[in-house]
């Protein structure tokens, strides 16, 4: 998927049931459940492209939206708790308002005053991303005191990516930060019509200097630099390192107690 309507008919419930299925096939799941993270997410962007695009776009509508985002996402932790899940980490929504995919859509109707001077990217619309994550983080706070016994890690995927629009150099990253590597042109080679993969389009020569791959995903290089933000621990709440000391010093979970 590239530059163009974000959305899709599989839904996070039809992706819970293939989980459920999986594990239904899976001899000892719960015992592979204990040793396993589960990474839910990150979710909404599409939800909220879906929004964007059927022109209800506004800060308003998207905000009006986030509650209801946050209620579904908590609900799915509480069903793979249920499951035994005991490890989950749970990213927040990336700066959106950076991807040329967005940046294209709000080209015609922005004023200059709706960009961050700093990085050029659609100040409003990260505003609201944080607004998601504030919801986020407090719909896990309160999860995580109806089941304190299970590991519940918050990944900072906004601040995480934020850096790299921020001190591109200090990544090595080059001067086309907004720029899609794959594209058809444009000021942000992100055109609708001329999608990543069709004819129209071509590649740039190292998309390792470049944060996003076709308007909407991250390079490898963009990804890379965010996993090693989340294993390090700077960027997950609680750190990886205090996980990771937590489960090595308690009894191990028997299977009875699920």
């Amino acid at each position: 998927m590239g530059c163009g309507v974000m959305s899709t008919n599989v839904s996070l419930g039809t992706q819970l049931e293939w989980f459920r299925s999986f594990l239904a096939e899976l001899p000892e799941s719960l015992k592979y459940l204990q040793r396993c993270l589960v990474i839910l997410g990150p979710l909404g962007s599409n939800d909220y492209s879906y929004f964007q695009m059927s022109g209800k776009s506004s800060l308003e509508d998207l905000q009006l939206a986030a509650p209801i985002l946050i209620r579904h996402i908590g609900s799915t932790i509480q069903e793979l708790i249920e499951l035994g899940v005991v490890t989950i980490l749970v990213p927040g929504g990336s700066p959106d308002g950076c991807m040329p995919a967005m940046l294209v859509l709000y080209e015609k109707s922005s004023t200059r005053n709706d960009y961050d001077p700093q990085t050029g990217c659609l100040d409003w619309l990260n505003q609201h991303l944080q607004h998601h994550n504030h919801l986020l983080q407090k719909e896990l706070q309160r999860i995580r005191e109806l089941h304190p016994q299970v590991n519940i890690i918050y990944g900072d995927y906004y601040n995480d990516a934020v850096r790299m629009y921020l001190s591109p150099n200090q990544f090595g990253l080059g001067n086309q930060i907004l720029k899609a590597c794959c594209g058809g042109g444009g000021a942000y080679n992100c055109e609708l019509d001329k999608k990543c993969g069709t004819p129209q389009a071509t590649c740039c020569r190292d998309p390792a200097e470049y944060i996003s791959w076709d308007g909407v995903h991250l390079t490898e290089a963009a990804n890379r630099l965010i996993a090693q933000g989340l294993l390090q621990g700077t960027y997950t709440d609680p750190p990886f390192s205090t996980i990771c000391l937590i489960n090595s010093t308690s009894k191990p979970r028997a299977i009875a107690e699920y």
